[in-house]
């Protein structure tokens, strides 16, 4: 009988030490995703951190050339391996050309694009083709006398754009809508956010305006929107005018 009684408590006993042992599995599994989440923000935070600062680093540039009395509406943005093309063989009036600006010419992070964004290789693109609304005081116009100088990043990943807006104050949650634009703005021709201040710039054809019908983006000097359904495309005002 005792041993019978023995055995039940065993049995018991182990059983116990099961439902402790399967807590503690579900415990650490739960503490893992949760982990995982927060390492997955933490780099988006990052991301959209990193993004800022390299428009900052060519806004220095720009500036620089500006007090030194370099005519804006004439600057180029022509990659270190297109110096040969410039327009002022000088370079002075090259943004990344040691006698220019003298900005380091990076590209984006692979980690930061997205894969279907159509930009894998992260290159940035520089124009004076958009007004941004409520930035500066000059009326855009269809030249580029009173347009703002846009750094322009298309194809970064949703997750990126998401936190870029809610560091920049555009949405407040990280599952509020990204604004969009209409109707598509790239395709490298005027007016479109592909199309770089190179040798090869013309001037906008028209007055273009880098906003929506809801204002979304008005008095933002930085934040993120999606091209017409499209890639999610990272702005920032180099230059307010």
């Amino acid at each position: 009988m005792k041993q019978k009684q023995t055995q039940k408590g065993n049995v018991l006993f182990l059983i116990l030490i099961a439902v402790a042992l399967f807590a503690a599995l579900s415990y650490a599994v739960t503490q893992s995703s949760r982990s995982g989440g927060d390492s997955g923000r933490e780099t988006n935070i990052l991301n959209s951190a990193q993004l800022a600062q390299y428009p900052n680093q060519i806004r220095t540039a720009v500036l620089r050339m500006i007090i030194d009395g370099r005519d804006i509406t004439e600057f180029e943005f022509n990659a270190p391996a297109d110096f040969g093309d410039l327009t002022d063989t000088t370079g002075r009036l090259a943004v990344f050309h040691p006698e220019g600006g003298g900005a380091v010419y990076q590209t984006a992070p692979s980690d930061m694009m997205a894969a279907d964004g159509g930009n894998t290789g992260g290159l940035w693109y520089y124009n004076m083709d958009f007004e941004v609304p409520d930035i500066g005081v000059t009326p855009g116009d269809t030249t580029i006398t009173g347009n703002e100088l846009v750094a322009f990043l298309p194809g970064v990943t949703q997750a990126v754009c998401q936190r870029i807006n809610v560091e920049a104050g555009v949405t407040t949650a990280l599952s509020d809508t990204v604004p969009a634009l209409t109707p598509t703005l790239i395709g490298g021709n005027s007016g479109d956010v592909d199309n770089n201040m190179d040798d090869e710039y013309a001037d906008p054809t028209a007055l273009h305006t880098l906003d929506n019908a809801t204002d979304d983006l008005a008095g933002f000097p930085f934040g993120c929107f999606r091209d017409a359904g499209g890639p999610y495309v990272y702005y920032h005002v180099i230059n307010e005018r």
